[in-house]
């Protein structure tokens, strides 16, 4: 008899109060796991704006130091990504995504001498603009598998909504 009376007087959860800690918990998760989806997506997104950033700026450096790769007025140079990297104004340069960014080379072009992957975009470059008689940098992102990372964008227009990942 005693020892009945004990089991009565100890204190646990109900099932039901079980059953709203379990309800409790998926709602946090719910709310969770989007959320750290999408932290993801802008690390991404973050990570490619970075790269795009280098890329540019390794090129000023390089149409500084060679005057060649500075257009003349009315004038772009397409400067391709491998070329910055084979010429060690830029290390190798790695894709947060799954694939790697096209990184041909060959030497910088004007438009006037722009060979097919220029024409058609099938390259990761930056262009060296001096239309407007003021130098202004745009950047390309393309993966191997010809998938646009980020359009041909001016410099100061590189956002993560310009980013295209998936």
């Amino acid at each position: 008899m005693r020892r009945a009376k004990n089991f009565r007087n100890e204190k646990g959860i109900t099932l039901i109060e079980l059953l709203a800690v379990i309800v409790i918990l998926g709602i946090i998760a719910a709310i969770a796991v989007p959320a750290i989806g999408n932290m993801i997506a802008n690390s991404k997104k973050d990570a490619h704006i970075a790269n795009a950033r280098a890329m540019i700026e390794a090129a000023r450096l390089h149409s500084i130091e060679d005057s060649s790769l500075r257009p003349s007025k009315g004038k772009r140079v397409f400067v391709s990504l491998g070329y910055l990297i084979s010429q060690g104004y830029i290390d190798k340069i790695e894709s947060p995504g799954d694939e790697p960014y096209e990184q041909s080379g060959g030497n910088p072009t004007d438009a006037d001498h722009a060979n097919n992957r220029w024409a058609d975009g099938k390259a990761t470059f930056v262009v060296i603009d001096n239309t407007t008689g003021t130098m202004e940098y745009y950047v390309k992102l393309l993966t191997y598998n010809d998938k646009v990372i980020l359009e041909l964008t001016e410099e100061s227009n590189i956002t993560r909504n310009s980013i295209s990942i998936q």
